[in-house]
């Protein structure tokens, strides 16, 4: 459809639009467009306090009653935009997508329209396949023009996955989507930000692959920045003891430090800290604690996970370090340090005298938790499984898909269950598999958009009478030595295995001429958490739920 602008009449002939511009506030029509840049740092917070309706017939979507903003944009050598939207006071808006043919005066030719594609109810269109150098303008409108407010407009490419700063490079380690924050020599500093924000109104929990090198000497170190600096995505900090981080406003930084820099604020072993910094600043407001629970070196040539947890209503960031707890913030960041809910987030890295190889391997978007879950249950129900699962709160949550293995390895698909779209009131499922033999349970959580996740870790239940007296474990819940105790007498190879709450495995060792029914297992390098143990020989097979403190 193509609209062309300038005329004092409005005539419909063969798919043409003729109309009259009025007197216009800025950003009021086409030609009144505030012209925006697509790439890095391309947050824009706009307002529809004072606009009124432009002349361009009312769009195909959104419930547009007036109040429209218009922005502009060339497209990139890419030929490609992602537009994507942000709320702040303003959650419901709609947007229109055209593309211009001649100029804002004459006319422009329609390409999309859309509501809801992104964040709640908050609009997102990816353009592709324009010409280079082409002028977009962008429509955006409250739905139904009843409310005044500001959010953000996000405009980037959508091959990029980060913007990479200073000696920041990707890395196809250990998979293709890492980043290079530091090489393995003297006064490099890199920092890698994703390209849309993170929004800190919503809970989240993110793991990530960390590597910070082999060398016990070198430095210094990490951080995980969540900032709201106004040079945007391409602002990259000071080397040496800031890690990448010092002199970045408005922002907080979880530290990862592998150096000693004989401060009195310092630990010797490798530790992580918490630091907020309204003007480059830097101020530690938590720890420092030792980095792994379980040694005092972190670069030791291995990839680590970290991950962050934040629940947004009581304002507290849980961060753990290989799966282990190291460190817990409670602290209003938006109202103290951000100043807004929409914040850029990354990671950040640097040498000094000292040096490593630097490697951090971002999720490809840091999104809030489609489902917050509550709890996940398998019991029995006289011969059969009841699963029942509740959820807190909902984002775009489509089903469920329950599966169910009968060795922790190759689950199988039983059924979809829908589930209530959005929603911040809890929700309550259940399930009843007839089946009484030992299994184990997951939940897949899936998205309207396809997007999925697992849920809830594996659940084992075992609704056979005759199993539970079989094996005995003791003391459990335990410290670092747990006791197995069987029925009956055993000679022959015995296999161990201990899955997590996911169904990896945490721990395996194969036992061989047992001529005791009682076994002593050492487990003292499993990390804190409930794990299910499972025996095997080449006569039964014995499974248990076990607990390490």
């Amino acid at each position: 459809m193509v609209y062309k602008y300038g005329m004092q009449f409005l005539l419909l002939f063969l798919g043409v639009f003729i109309f009259q511009s009025s007197n216009a506030a800025i950003n009021d029509t086409p030609c009144d467009a505030t012209l925006l840049t697509v790439g890095c740092g391309a947050k824009n917070t706009l307002s529809n306090s004072g606009l009124i309706g432009s002349a361009v017939p009312t769009p195909l979507c959104g419930n547009y009653v007036s109040g429209d903003i218009w922005v502009s944009v060339l497209v990139p050598s890419s030929g490609e935009i992602d537009i994507q939207t942000k709320s702040l006071s303003l959650t419901d808006i709609a947007m229109a997508v055209y593309r211009e043919t001649s100029n804002c005066s004459s006319i422009i030719t329609f390409i999309a329209c859309d509501d809801n594609s992104g964040n709640g109810n908050m609009p997102r269109y990816i353009l592709t396949g324009e010409t280079p150098g082409t002028k977009i303008y962008i429509r955006l409108w409250d739905k139904f023009n009843d409310e005044v407010g500001d959010f953000d407009l996000e405009l980037s490419e959508p091959s990029d996955i980060y913007c990479l700063m200073s000696d920041a490079v990707m890395f196809n380690f250990p998979v293709d989507t890492c980043v290079q924050l530091t090489a393995a020599s003297v006064n490099q500093h890199g920092c890698a930000w994703y390209k849309h924000t993170v929004d800190f109104s919503q809970n989240f929990d993110n793991i990530f692959t960390v590597y910070f090198g082999n060398d016990d000497n070198g430095a210094d170190g990490m951080t995980f920045t969540f900032h709201n600096d106004p040079q945007g995505n391409v602002e990259c900090g000071i080397v040496g003891q800031q890690l990448g981080a010092g002199g970045i406003q408005n922002s907080v930084s979880i530290e990862f430090d592998s150096f000693y820099n004989f401060h009195s604020s310092e630990l010797w072993p490798d530790h992580i800290s918490v630091w907020t910094s309204l003007n480059g600043h830097l101020n530690p407001i938590a720890g420092p604690v030792q980095a792994n629970a379980n040694t005092v070196n972190i670069e030791d040539a291995t990839p680590h996970n970290v991950r962050l947890s934040w629940d947004a209503a009581s304002t507290t960031l849980r961060i753990y370090f290989d799966f282990d707890l190291r460190l817990t913030v409670t602290y209003d960041f938006v109202a103290n340090v951000f100043g807004s809910k929409n914040v850029f987030w990354g990671s950040t890295g640097s040498t000094g005298a000292s040096y490593n190889l630097q490697v951090v391997c971002l999720p490809i978007a840091f999104s809030p938790l489609p489902v917050e879950l509550l709890d996940f249950t398998a019991s029995c129900k006289e011969d059969n499984v009841e699963l029942n699962w509740e959820t807190a709160t909902e984002l775009n949550n489509d089903y469920f898909t329950i599966e169910r293995s009968f060795d922790a390895i190759q689950f199988e698909k039983l059924a979809t269950i829908d589930g209530y779209g959005t929603t911040n009131e809890p929700q309550s499922y259940q399930y009843i598999d007839n089946n009484s033999e030992a299994a184990y349970y997951r939940l897949l959580q899936t998205d309207y958009d396809g997007t999925n996740e697992y849920v809830g870790g594996v659940q084992f239940v075992n609704c056979n009478k005759s199993f539970y007296s079989e094996l005995i474990s003791y003391p459990n819940p335990f410290m670092n030595q747990l006791i197995l105790k069987l029925p009956e007498l055993h000679s022959s190879q015995l296999e161990l295995t201990v899955h997590d709450v996911y169904g990896r495995i945490a721990h395996t060792e194969q036992l061989q001429n047992m001529n005791t029914n009682k076994l002593k297992l050492d487990l003292e390098n499993l990390a804190g958490g409930t794990y299910l143990l499972r025996l095997k020989s080449p006569y039964k097979s014995y499974q248990t739920k076990i607990t390490k403190l």
